[in-house]
């Protein structure tokens, strides 16, 4: 990605190369660029192999070419910089402004007022929100599972990133600082909900649906032994009052190399499906399927996952039947 940012082309650097503006729209109009913003641009066939998160990534990048290099990169923005999930192909770029300037859209950036919990910090070149303020932000600002996507994930170690875990009790003593109760408390709402033991973004998602619409709570990371005690399997989700297994499986892990690890998606399929063959024997039922391809995966809402539900003679237990309250008092789907 950062070799990738260095190949954006600027209007700024293309004239004072001796080109002529004009050349840029006819390349666009041809498709060999694409315009990512207004006066950045990029080649049109590498940026359709991006992923929608990658090509956001450079939308990032390219917004802090501009004039203004100094400004802070916030919510979704400073999610994609840390690595933190985030949903939606279609967000703007998002920085923050002092306080006493008001938020506003221009050119695909959006402005919002600084919450000034913790200073900015500068990461791949960048300045951006801390981890916790991030997601103290989102969990402001976008729906209910998608904010709890993002608290899981920082409850644990990023490898990939080279990052620590944040524990549950630094993000709230962070989030004790916002200046009202009700921010305070839809803050709080999603930091109490996260689970270290969730293993996906789409796990979470699944999980705060199951939550809002009154189903009782899965253990998660489920062991499945023989009557040797020998691990058959471990299942994203368990509910013991109905014997039942959940498997969540997003399309990423039967596309991406560091998933496949050298194997043919066929491959793994088969795999997946001998070890869900072998949990089933054990006497226990199971539902799942996979999540939709990008921006929004949220099991709950998959047609497949809603049948098997069916098949199973599922009933809500005891679980959330109001679930968290946005600002305007209306459920967070």
């Amino acid at each position: 990605m950062e070799s990738w940012a260095n190949a954006l082309i600027s209007v700024s650097d293309y004239e004072r190369a001796g080109e002529n503006r004009r050349s840029l729209a006819r390349q666009v109009q041809r498709g060999v660029l694409v315009r990512v913003r207004p006066g950045i641009y990029a080649p049109a066939r590498e940026w359709r192999d991006l992923t929608w998160w990658d090509q956001y990534r450079l939308k990032v990048e390219a917004v802090a070419q501009g004039p203004a290099s100094d400004r802070v990169f916030s919510r979704q923005s400073a999610a994609s910089v840390w690595g933190i999930p985030f949903f939606g192909a279609k967000n703007h770029v998002h920085v923050q402004v002092g306080r006493s300037t008001h938020g506003r859209l221009s050119a695909g950036v959006q402005s919002h007022r600084d919450l000034e919990l913790e200073s900015p910090v500068k990461r791949k070149k960048l300045w951006v929100t801390t981890r916790a303020q991030t997601v103290i932000e989102l969990a402001l600002s976008v729906p209910f599972p998608h904010a709890v996507a993002a608290a899981d994930h920082v409850l644990n170690a990023d490898s990939e990133e080279s990052l620590e875990p944040i524990s549950k009790n630094e993000i709230m003593a962070i989030a004790e600082r916002l200046n009202s109760k009700a921010k305070f408390d839809r803050a709080s709402n999603v930091i109490r909900f996260a689970d270290v033991r969730s293993d996906s973004p789409g796990e979470s998602v699944s999980r705060a649906n199951m939550y809002l619409e009154g189903f009782g709570q899965p253990e998660l990371q489920y062991r499945v032994e023989d009557d040797d005690g020998s691990l058959i399997g471990i299942s994203d989700f368990y509910w013991e009052e109905l014997r039942l297994l959940g498997e969540y499986d997003g399309l990423t892990k039967y596309s991406r190399n560091e998933y496949l690890q050298g194997k043919l998606p066929p491959d793994v399929l088969t795999a997946e499906k001998i070890r869900e063959d072998a949990m089933r024997m054990t006497g226990r039922g199971m539902v799942g399927g996979c999540g939709p391809p990008c921006g929004e995966p949220d099991l709950m809402r998959h047609p497949f996952f809603r049948r098997s539900f069916g098949q199973q003679g599922w009933q809500r237990i005891s679980g959330n039947t109001s679930g968290p309250q946005d600002r305007s008092g209306a459920r967070t789907f």
